[in-house]
């Protein structure tokens, strides 16, 4: 083998090795793309399934909110008029089959 064919047959390792390179170069950013946007895919979904039982937390406590101001109108009904116990049975009812309801 002579010297010229030596170096020809290094050129063409460093050319194939240059062109590895820049196919990598352009090829690996997409595929970073791709990862980050599975990921954020991801991350999205449990995002929203948090959000989803904090919204219904949040219904539970809203309904458990009405149900004291109902209690609370109902105590200041039976202190003014005094004999409406039947009103205040009701409300102690419907607040007892909320409170078994969750």
């Amino acid at each position: 083998m002579t010297w010229q064919m030596i170096a020809a047959v290094l050129g063409g390792i460093v050319l194939i090795g240059n062109a590895g390179a820049m196919i990598y170069k352009w090829i690996h950013p997409a595929l970073q793309v791709k990862k980050d946007l599975q990921e954020m895919d991801r991350r999205t979904k449990q995002d929203y399934e948090a959000l989803q039982k904090i919204q219904a937390s949040l219904e539970r406590i809203e309904s458990k909110q009405r149900a004291l101001i109902v209690s609370e109108v109902a105590v200041i009904n039976h202190m003014i008029d005094g004999n409406n116990v039947l009103k205040m049975q009701e409300t102690r009812d419907k607040i007892q089959q909320m409170l078994l309801d969750d």
